[in-house]
This record gives C-alpha cells, structure tokens and sequence, in this order.
C-alpha cells in the first residue's frame, strides 16, 4: 500500500480593474471629461491615485469634491449633516466627498470675527482665506467652503424695496448691517455659525451649507426665478428657495421639478450642467 503526502500551497490572487481607456489618460489634453462633472479624465486619474483621496474619484460617475475649512472656535459641520446632504446627491447619482481633514485638506484656520463678499482689504474675504488655506493642487478639482462666524454682503440677493412683502416674524432686519447666513461664488461657498442670527430660525448650519453647495454647481437665480427668493412656497420645496431655507426644519433635499407646474428639477438640472466647471 503506497502512502501518499498531500501538500497544499497557499496562493494569493490580486485582481485590478483599470477604469480608464487605453492610452494611459495622464496623455490625455485634461478636455476629456467621460462623466460630464466637470473633472477630466486625467484629473479624475490622478484624484484616484492620490494616496489621501484613496479611489473616491471615478472616471463613469459624477463626483463633486468639497475641502471645507472651520474658524478657530467655530463649530465644524456635524457628521449628521454631511450624512444627510451625501446621501441626496448620492440618491441622484451624484458622488459628494467632505473633505474636512480626511483626505489631506481642510482643517481649522485663524479666526476672524467677520467674512466681507467686498473689502479693500482681501485677507478678510472668503477669497482671502481661500488663497490662504485652500490646498492649490486642487484648483479647478474642489470647491472651497467655509464655516465661519459672522458673514457680511453688501448685497444680499434680494432687491431693497421689500418692505410690503417681507416677513413680519422675521427675527433680524437683514438690511441692517447686511449680516446674512452665507453666500457663494464660482466655487466657494462660506456659512455663517452665529446662533444669534440663527436661534429664532428653523434652519441650522447643514441646511444652510447645501443651500450655497446647491449655489457652486450651479443653481443661481437666473437659472430660475424661486432660487434665493420667497416667491414660491410648497410649489417649489427647494433649499434653494428662501421660503424653504427659512421655514423647513431640518430639511435637506433639492427639488425634483415633480411637485407643481411651477416648480423646478434641481438635481436634473446639475446632472446636466455640472461639468460647466467649478
């Protein structure tokens, strides 16, 4: 009777997926941009090799890149917020990455008691800490925002001769120093956190983020009238819309348009225009 030694030997198999076109795409001219975010397919290569990004970029799908800076002393955007505004863009195949320390960037910045839109001095703006703060690499790749104390525009989005329509339980005169909330501009976006302006309001630091996140890719109010107005009401349940921001309690959501002959496709519209660019 023969004996027989069995051995076995332990193999470990690798197996990678290469989602980018044959040549490689660091030849490509950075016009190429498969998914139409507004990221090319280079740029989209090199986010995904970036050892702190670790893969979160996509050549087939639309990624929107967000680094996110926070005052010293001011309170950081919470982790239920950041769940709550991904999950919508995710639920209209739209990819959000919050960078606020985890992949290289963002983080706490000197503190200063007012952001200016306008000033003659520009280290007191947005765009002053964004040149500061913002990691340059990502120029054109990220869109910056901001969590700061008070935030100052001289003109607020809303015409001057309001007051036969402007709503009586209005805790503050927002024509009185022009504190607002936050505002925007191409690509960066700042968020007021003073609970002064927001103790009376139903609205919170989260909504009031994707409300101007909402502004960076693309929904302005020439794109359609109820963004930053008090036009429309439940026609349009937008936190585009003033009416929603100021009186919907822990809403996030933009609109799909299915909702009033008057309303508007929110998330259609950024699919669709997302890759004019950051």
């Amino acid at each position: 009777m023969n004996n027989y030694e069995h051995r076995y030997e332990q193999f470990t198999f690798r197996s990678y997926v290469n989602y980018f076109p044959d040549p490689d795409p660091l030849d490509f001219d950075h016009e190429h941009d498969a998914s139409g975010d507004g990221i090319s397919d280079a740029d989209t290569y090199w986010l995904s090799n970036d050892e702190l990004v670790a893969g979160r970029a996509h050549p087939f799908r639309k990624d929107v890149f967000v680094e996110v800076d926070w005052m010293e002393g001011v309170e950081r955007l919470s982790d239920e917020a950041k769940w709550r505004i991904g999950t919508r863009f995710y639920e209209n195949d739209i990819w959000l990455h919050i960078d606020d320390g985890k992949m290289g960037g963002g983080g706490e910045v000197p503190y200063l008691s007012t952001i200016y839109n306008n000033h003659d001095n520009e280290a007191l703006t947005l765009d002053g800490y964004q040149d500061a703060y913002f990691t340059p690499e990502r120029e054109g790749l990220f869109r910056y925002g901001l969590m700061a104390d008070y935030v100052y525009h001289d003109n607020p989005g809303w015409p001057l001769d309001v007051d036969d329509w402007w709503p009586d339980w209005f805790p503050w005169d927002p024509f009185e120093g022009r504190n607002v909330l936050g505002f925007a501009s191409s690509g960066r976006f700042v968020v007021s956190q003073r609970r002064d302006l927001l103790a009376d309001l139903t609205t919170n630091p989260g909504t009031v983020f994707m409300h101007e996140l909402g502004h960076t890719v693309g929904l302005w109010s020439g794109v359609y009238e109820g963004i930053d107005s008090w036009r429309f009401h439940d026609e349009y349940p937008s936190l585009m819309s003033y009416w929603t921001l100021w009186t919907r309690s822990n809403f996030y959501n933009y609109s799909d348009g299915t909702n009033h002959e008057d309303d508007f496709d929110d998330w259609g519209y950024i699919r669709e225009n997302l890759h004019e660019g950051i």
